[in-house]
């Protein structure tokens, strides 16, 4: 199959050519007295982006951690051992601008054409040896399973049935790659895919949670990555809890279901991170470096949002009621937490991670309940920065889509601005106001206080740090000795109080 016209592929050995990593890895080889293969992804993305990328795959015969180990040494990076059974070792750069990482694979079944047809799918098996782009100067593509051919076409194509079943996670690198690359998923994938989808259970979560959320960060598609995978019947395998949601109707004060309500408010979402500039003007730039930020691995705080706002409602199917013809959903906040407690655990997410979406979702109403009052006090938007601690930014942009998602029409653009945006504004000025100013140091810090009230460690003397902190905000207290006769009158508030019996102990 002839790849292209002349010009593109006079193009492309010359990026090969010119590529520092791949010709260090080249001499390294010959050093071992081995000829060294490029694969997969790197000969796939430079047909669809003219870009050889950073990462790095080659398959060498013998001498795999030498080999290995060797091209660490150049760059001054680190190796690991991947797998020991199939002698796969990577090569982490940290230093270096044109190569993040390198994976060296030695030939699992001592051939090269074998082990490109075990590979995942037909566009990831193609492969280049070294030797004909540095000493011959040509470009001969070796390529058992049709890979140039549905490259050209931008076709999905497993390179065996049993590809899938041999790894399930498969099933969701099909729709990553599907997405990312701009290609289509052909009839028989996706039959494939079906009938092996239920395998996926079985494979570890981390791998799962990787595929799930490098799937949320794709954008060169034309349905949202939430829908795509809704259709393939991805979503509830993975997240069972949300067969509830399907249906569901919410009453007069939504004109969606709560499933359609949940993946528009994850659409918004995206929307709102995407378009910062246009929703928080003041703060575009240091929102869009806060939801960059990497929290685990293939896991941004951006993906972990839109994963948040899919969840937010989870909590409403168990709290359903009627009152009087009026349907309500009391408390749906505080249920949600425990629901996505256990999604988090599923995952394998991180305490971190696992606390931004709690938070989101227990406190998500707060930024719509502060927006109807006729306005807010500077101790209202304390005790929420104070109760949203980690988690600020996050709530108040999937409160505005939440906001967004709730009645028809749903401006197709995305780019309208909902009422509860001004206080959303108001709140997110004051998280980056106090923000700037650093964390004050607190009159009475825990061991002042306990030392001054005679106190042990626990729940009284955080309470009272937290007490201490909103009367210096709101200017009630200003020394350390009004700190004091502060903390000091509130326990014997509190001891009057437990003494009338107003007051319990817990």
């Amino acid at each position: 199959m002839v790849w292209g016209c002349e010009v593109r592929m006079q193009h492309i050995l010359n990026l090969l050519l010119d590529s520092p990593p791949l010709r260090t890895a080249h001499v390294i080889a010959k050093q071992h007295k081995q000829d060294l293969f490029l694969v997969g992804g790197t000969i796939r993305d430079l047909y669809l982006t003219g870009s050889p990328g950073k990462d790095f795959d080659f398959l060498v015969h013998d001498n795999v951690q030498s080999i290995a180990d060797h091209f660490a040494q150049s760059y001054g990076g680190t190796f690991f051992c991947l797998d020991s059974k199939r002698g796969m070792y990577r090569v982490l750069i940290d230093a270096a601008d044109d190569v993040k990482t390198a994976d060296f694979s030695g030939s699992y079944e001592g051939s090269l054409t074998s082990d490109l047809r075990n590979r995942d799918f037909t566009i990831n098996s193609i492969a280049l040896n070294l030797t004909d782009i540095f000493e011959n100067n040509t470009l001969t593509f070796i390529d058992p399973a049709g890979g140039l051919d549905d490259l050209q076409k931008r076709s999905i194509r497993v390179t065996s049935p049993a590809s899938l079943q041999h790894d399930p996670v498969r099933v969701l690198r099909a729709v990553r790659f599907s997405r990312k690359c701009n290609c289509t998923l052909l009839p028989e994938t996706e039959n494939l895919m079906h009938n092996c989808k239920k395998l996926l259970l079985s494979s570890p979560w981390e791998r799962i949670r990787n595929e799930f959320f490098m799937i949320l960060n794709t954008t060169a598609a034309t349905s949202s990555p939430l829908e795509e995978l809704d259709r393939l019947g991805l979503l509830v395998l993975l997240i069972p809890e949300l067969e509830k949601m399907k249906g569901l109707q919410q009453g007069t004060h939504h004109d969606f279901t709560l499933w359609e309500h949940s993946l528009k408010t994850a659409y918004f979402t995206d929307v709102i991170l995407k378009k910062c500039d246009h929703y928080f003007p003041r703060h575009a730039p240091a929102l869009s470096h806060y939801f960059t930020e990497e929290l685990e691995d293939a896991i941004t705080r951006g993906t972990l949002l839109i994963f948040t706002a899919l969840l937010h409602d989870i909590g409403k199917p168990s709290t359903q009621t009627s009152v009087n013809g009026t349907t309500h959903f009391f408390l749906h906040d505080r249920h949600g937490v425990k629901i996505n407690q256990e999604i988090a655990k599923r995952f394998k997410l991180s305490r971190k991670t696992s606390r931004i979406i709690t938070t989101v979702t227990r406190h998500h109403m707060r930024p719509l309940n502060l927006h109807q009052l006729q306005s807010v006090s500077e101790r209202a938007q304390f005790r929420l920065l104070r109760d949203l601690n980690g988690a600020v930014p996050d709530t108040l942009v999937v409160a505005c889509a939440d906001a967004l998602a709730t009645r028809a029409p749903c401006p197709a653009t995305g780019h309208s601005i909902p009422p509860l945006h001004k206080t959303a504004s108001l709140l997110m000025d004051y998280y980056f106001r106090e923000t700037a100013q650093g964390t004050v140091k607190p009159l009475m810090n825990g061991n002042e206080i306990m030392e001054a009230l005679h106190l042990d460690p626990g729940r009284e003397v955080g309470e009272l740090v937290e007490l201490i902190n909103e009367a210096e905000r709101e200017g009630r207290i200003t020394t350390k000795e009004e700190a004091r006769a502060f903390i000091a009158s509130k326990r014997a508030e509190a001891a009057g109080l437990r003494k009338e019996g107003k007051l319990s102990d817990t």
